[in-house]
């Protein structure tokens, strides 16, 4: 029962957790593959898609080329330096790479928040802080901060929502 799916047994109707294969074999998530539905909290469904996606799966499987020259992986995959044109020139992936990584610090932003003492701090900064998951969780835990900033690129702000009016 570790993996992500189980194969069900009977004609259970259910369709919320299931899904069908060829031959009517019907199989249903178990509690880890919970984490891949979309309204589980973690949001761990679009870490697993970026994984698997070109950018990522191209890239990280040059490891071995990447240690002995010296570059990035996107260089002997792609020609480039960075993952990011990569993500821009796909905007499916892009999409899925920028909810990866907002989920990632909504999973570990209580962590961030709770390990460090930031009452001595004027103002932080999350560096690629997408829609700004991370500097929220650690404004709300520490409620006299007086500012947090999340900067990112021009291509990850310009699909944001507008900031509420105060």
């Amino acid at each position: 029962q570790l993996g992500l799916v189980r194969e069900e047994a009977g004609d259970s109707e259910s369709a919320a957790d299931t899904y069908t294969v060829r031959g009517g074999r019907r199989f249903v998530l178990t509690p880890m593959g919970d984490v891949l539905k979309d309204d589980h909290p973690s949001q761990m469904k679009y870490m697993a898609i970026t994984f698997g996606l070109p950018g990522h799966a191209d890239s990280q499987g040059k490891l071995y080329e990447c240690v002995k020259a010296g570059v990035p992986g996107c260089k002997f995959a792609f020609g480039e330096d960075s993952i990011f044109p990569v993500l821009d020139r796909d905007e499916f992936e892009g999409r899925a790479f920028n909810q990866a990584m907002s989920s990632m610090s909504l999973i570990q932003g209580g962590v961030v928040a709770a390990s460090y003492e930031f009452s001595k701090c004027k103002k932080i900064v999350d560096v690629g802080g997408s829609k700004g998951t991370l500097i929220q969780q650690i404004l709300d835990a520490h409620p006299g901060l007086p500012l947090g900033i999340s900067l990112d690129r021009k291509e990850v702000i310009d699909t944001l929502p507008p900031a509420p009016a105060e």
